[in-house]
């Protein structure tokens, strides 16, 4: 079931969370063993993280489905799928009563947050730094490493080494 819930929409999009569940399994069990977070934060993230792009339902398929790139116009309906995400994770949490959930603080951490950036230079809100929360940032992580590891309509995939550098530069 969840896989074709999660192609239904987009297979890029699907394959992507399936690849970034992965990536944020890795990533946050080296991080508990060095910093011994909460005993499930890796299954935590690595379930809640992977719907970071869950928005993208509200996105029309004339730019969720583009070939090439983006025109600024097109750039913009994309960069709503954040809002859209929140809006849709909000009213499953209230009409669900999921307000404390475990859980919950992850998965609105991962959608409204997974595009700022640590320089502020992020959206939708310009959040910078330490104002992102834990989760969100290794999302982002995550996010843009698959991003650039791995074929676009409008860009070949980078060599993880190079990936790597640049995230770590």
């Amino acid at each position: 079931f969840s896989n074709e819930f999660i192609h239904a929409r987009d297979q890029i999009t699907g394959e992507h969370q399936f690849r970034l569940s992965a990536f944020l399994h890795v990533l946050a069990t080296e991080m508990n063993v060095a910093h011994g977070f909460v005993p499930d934060f890796a299954d935590e993230v690595a379930l809640f993280g992977a719907l970071h792009d869950i928005g993208k339902i509200g996105v029309p398929d004339y730019v969720l489905l583009k070939p090439g790139r983006f025109e600024a116009t097109d750039w913009e309906v994309m960069k709503t799928h954040v809002e859209l995400g929140v809006a849709l994770v909000e009213r499953m949490i209230d009409e669900l009563q999921l307000h404390d959930a475990p859980g919950v603080r992850t998965l609105q951490a991962a959608v409204g947050c997974h595009h700022e950036y640590l320089d502020g230079s992020g959206y939708p809100n310009g959040r910078h730094g330490h104002d992102i929360p834990l989760a969100a940032r290794m999302v982002t992580t995550a996010d843009i490493f698959d991003a650039l590891t791995h074929y676009r309509p409008y860009k070949r995939p980078w060599r993880v080494d190079d990936a790597y550098d640049h995230l770590s530069g």
